[in-house]
């Protein structure tokens, strides 16, 4: 099994087949061309795992509307394809509810779907610290630039 990334991100793909052969799977790193970087079909097609990170909210390219297809020129976010009847209700749900209890259970919903259906395999999460001065508050979570108007000095 390949493991692939662009060319940004030379090391993930050693990283990765590492790990599969650790497993006892066959695996080889393959670092795309940059030439290939670009080409949507080609990233869309790709047999294998590809190493890419994901920021909170990536599950909302889970839906069959975000499937990467001839019809949307292989631009779509949901690469693998994934299809699942149950998530883009979730993700209907998740982008009409206001409350903030509401949305945390939604969330809390895709992420049983995403875990029971393998959709997506995580080898790890991106941490994204932030420094703010003590007298700012309000910054909550990633992306911090998300509530400002929320946001104080005390």
């Amino acid at each position: 099994m390949e493991a692939t990334a662009s060319s940004d991100y030379p090391r993930s793909p050693l990283i990765v087949a590492d790990s599969l052969r650790q497993a006892g799977i066959d695996g080889r790193p393959f670092v795309q061309p940059e030439a290939l970087d670009a080409d949507a079909e080609h990233r869309a097609s790709y047999p294998g795992v590809t190493a890419e990170s994901w920021a909170p909210g990536g599950y909302l390219n889970l839906t069959h509307l975000q499937a990467s297809t001839p019809a949307n020129a292989f631009r779509g976010r949901n690469r693998g394809n994934y299809s699942n009847p149950q998530m883009d209700e979730l993700h209907d749900r998740l982008a009409s509810s206001l409350q903030e209890r509401d949305r945390d259970d939604i969330l809390v919903d895709i992420e049983g779907h995403v875990s029971a259906d393998v959709a997506v395999g995580h080898l790890y999460y991106q941490v994204r610290p932030a420094v703010v001065t003590s007298g700012l508050k309000g910054v909550i979570g990633w992306p911090y630039m998300h509530n400002t108007w929320e946001w104080r000095f005390d």
